[in-house]
């Protein structure tokens, strides 16, 4: 890891478009659950305190030249911003096929291989699930495309996690005995209440502890 980065990778997947009326944008979500349309500007904002090594724009039209606004592309403005290493794809491409080709790209990284070396096998990897090439861009600095990481064949033991249940009271209610479920859609609903959408005073959260 570069002294001047916290992460070596950072790997965003979504929609993307060029916007009318801002350019290049990702369509992400607010606290709330809402359509957040994030420029360049919007996530260097919050990527330029610790920088990743490799950003990872897995969305369509992540490397397209904005010709409305005769702009550069978002994966080539955030490498202009200071990150060494950007991707996005030109095209539109689906979910499985770019979650096929991130796999085969960080195996690859994984096994100490450079950078550039990694994307071309997972090209090669990809080209047989594809109808038509996405056109993946790659745009780097002056930086030297080194491996990632250094490869060691020793392999890590890892302490598996079981995990518990138990059961509410005498019921046959089945829940975890500790961890998190996630509430997404619930936490969204409850934000929003707070904030006045739906002209509440408060919200009350009811139920067994821990469920």
């Amino acid at each position: 890891m570069d002294d001047n980065s916290k992460y070596d990778v950072i790997h965003i997947s979504c929609h993307g478009a060029i916007d009318r009326e801002l350019g290049p944008v990702l369509y992400m979500e607010d606290d709330m659950g809402y359509l957040d349309k994030v420029t360049p500007g919007k996530l260097w904002e919050v990527l330029q305190d610790f920088p990743p090594r490799v950003l990872f724009l897995s969305a369509c039209s992540t490397a397209r030249y904005d010709s409305k606004h005769n702009a550069d592309s978002f994966a080539l403005r955030m490498n202009q911003k200071g990150i060494p290493y950007c991707l996005g794809w030109n095209n539109p491409i689906g979910d499985n096929q770019a979650s096929f080709f991130a796999a085969s790209l960080y195996e690859h990284c994984a096994k100490g291989i450079s950078i550039e070396k990694s994307i071309q096998k997972a090209r090669i990897a990809l080209k047989n699930h594809l109808e038509s090439w996405p056109l993946l861009r790659f745009f780097i600095d002056k930086t030297k495309t080194s491996p990632l990481i250094r490869y060691t064949s020793r392999i890590i033991p890892t302490k598996p996690r079981e995990t518990l249940y138990e059961y509410l009271g005498t019921c046959k209610v089945k829940v975890l005995k500790a961890g998190f479920i996630g509430r997404r859609r619930q936490i969204w609903e409850g934000i929003r209440t707070l904030h006045g959408r739906y002209g509440a005073k408060g919200i009350i959260i009811t139920g067994p502890a821990g469920v």
